[in-house]
């Protein structure tokens, strides 16, 4: 086994044939191990050899090494393949053979991994900044989506960044056991990640069918239950053990990849947060609708179905679950709504929840309860009763 060292020096101080010139650099060591000799003169030269790095990464050749090595944006100064070997020159000094080459990361490809990393992270933030500000202000639900959204291409990328870091360590001899604190991230991230698709797919399943009215079994509720808490463990642990990596146990400089590693997680926390409280509050909902008859689940629905229509599936859902908190009988609120039906249908009036116990008529609050308006229907025409409210507008 032998040892060489390789320099490394700023991009930005030389260009790429002068880098050797420069006398401000850094260096590594890289270990090699023989496979072969040449048994014409003992020598290593054109023997075939494994490199070995400080982060025990093997490599199976030093072309290997060359282009996948872990090394930060920079040029690297070597010998040539990795072996300290030269000839004497004119003025009878020992002149090493040297090649001079861009690192990985200051490939194109590795400058495109660090530019969506750093876009990752920057999604990742905006949406967990998001879904925790919806949890307390409802007025931010229509916003959530957007976050939805954002946060499923952080979390996206930090799966398909993950399995590509446990297959390259796995290729270098690297451990890949969850006790190995770099291996343990991306086996976090990974699990972290498919379980908020799973839990997020699963929660706009539930969302469409209490919107369409559709009973669900006690099995589902279960099921979709469970997936949240399982994603709510994940991610509670993966975006631990991501602060725990980034500010105690690493003593450099965090990298882009770690700094979206961790923002992946704690959006992914935050929205099975978010999810889990909304799918509670979708299943209180389902349930207050079970226990309505017939003719009053009509009037449960035309109203929801309305209420989305008007503001988005994300508000709608919210405005919803705000109203039903807000009625001291359900039952009979929807037995008023479905007994004025006929006289909202009349006078052209679409009702729909608003987040306070008083529906919307058109979209403009009624300033009534449903059985106040039953009893101003009894006393007056519909026309009369409804003449203040402003037409309805399909394109809404």
């Amino acid at each position: 086994m032998g040892i060489s060292y390789v320099c490394t020096v700023k991009e930005d101080a030389f260009p790429l044939p002068l880098a050797h010139l420069n006398t401000a650099f850094e260096t590594t060591p890289i270990f090699r191990i023989q496979k072969c000799i040449n048994m014409k003169d003992l020598s290593t030269k054109n023997c075939c050899m494994i490199f070995v790095d400080v982060h025990a990464r093997v490599y199976e050749n030093w072309e290997a090494y060359c282009k996948e090595n872990l090394l930060p944006e920079c040029i690297i100064v070597a010998p040539k393949k990795g072996i300290f070997m030269g000839k004497i020159n004119k003025i009878d000094e020992w002149e090493i053979d040297i090649e001079k080459f861009l690192s990985p990361a200051a490939q194109p490809t590795g400058r495109f991994a660090k530019y969506m990393d750093m876009t990752s992270t920057g999604l990742g933030l905006t949406a967990s900044a998001v879904m925790i500000g919806t949890m307390f202000a409802p007025i931010l639900a229509p916003a959530a989506g957007a976050a939805a959204v954002a946060g499923a291409v952080s979390g996206g990328w930090s799966i398909l960044r993950s399995g590509q870091t446990l297959a390259d360590r796995s290729q270098h001899e690297q451990s890949i056991n969850m006790t190995d604190a770099g291996a343990r991230s991306s086996w976090l991230g990974v699990a972290a990640g498919s379980l908020g698709f799973a839990s997020g797919v699963a929660g706009k399943v539930l969302s469409s069918m209490a919107t369409s009215g559709r009973t669900i079994s006690p099995f589902l509720k279960i099921t979709f239950t469970s997936l949240n808490a399982s994603t709510l463990i994940v991610s509670g642990a993966s975006t631990i053990n991501g602060f725990i990596d980034v500010l105690f146990l690493n003593d450099d400089k965090p990298t882009a990849w770690q700094v979206a590693q961790l923002s992946a997680s704690l959006f992914i926390f935050t929205h099975s947060v978010y999810n889990f409280q909304t799918a509670n509050s979708l299943i209180r909902h389902i349930d207050i609708r079970d226990n309505l008859s017939v003719k009053q689940k009509r009037a449960f629905d035309k109203m929801a179905k309305e209420t989305i229509r008007l503001n988005g599936e994300s508000q709608g859902k919210a405005d919803i679950i705000r109203s039903l908190r807000k009625v001291p009988d359900h039952k009979a609120y929807f037995r008023d709504m479905q007994k004025i039906n006929k006289d909202l249908n009349s006078a052209k009036v679409k009702v729909s929840f608003g987040g306070d116990s008083e529906p919307l008529l058109n979209g403009q609050p009624s300033k009534a309860m449903p059985n106040e308006i039953r009893a101003n229907l009894k006393a007056g025409s519909a026309a009369t009763v409804f003449e203040g409210v402003a037409p309805h507008d399909p394109q809404l």
